[in-house]
């Protein structure tokens, strides 16, 4: 029976910690975004490139 217990409370434990990294990592990613700083990925083609596809 001891062992279910501490295991439930080891589930949680990291269930909270997950959930702080994923609260973090939004508010970061906010801040950068109103900075200007949250860009994306890069395109593969340059602009003439795309312009000669289409």
């Amino acid at each position: 029976m001891g062992c279910a217990a501490g295991g439930t409370v080891l589930g949680k434990a990291a269930e909270f910690e997950s959930d702080l990294i994923r609260l973090h990592t939004r508010e970061a990613m906010a801040v950068a975004k109103t900075k200007g700083r949250l860009q994306g990925k890069k395109p593969k083609l340059s602009k003439p490139q795309r312009e000669s596809i289409f």
